[in-house]
């Protein structure tokens, strides 16, 4: 039974699960970590779509004339 834990076969299938599972971590967390930011910075939220009220947050940030 060892011996054929030990071969390259499953070894190498061990492998491709790990680093599947692993790239797949990594794209889950950078998925929550981006939505987490996006929704705490609140930029643009509060808005309601509302281009009048845009413009004058732009007009007033920008200090357009």
């Amino acid at each position: 039974m060892r011996l054929l834990m030990e071969s390259p076969l499953i070894k190498n299938s061990r492998r491709l699960w790990l680093s599947s599972l692993m790239v797949a971590s990594l794209f889950g967390g950078t998925l929550i970590f981006d939505m987490g930011t996006s929704w705490g910075s609140g930029d643009g939220h509060g808005y309601k779509h509302d281009p009048q009220s845009h413009l004058e947050r732009l007009t007033k940030k920008l200090d357009l004339t």
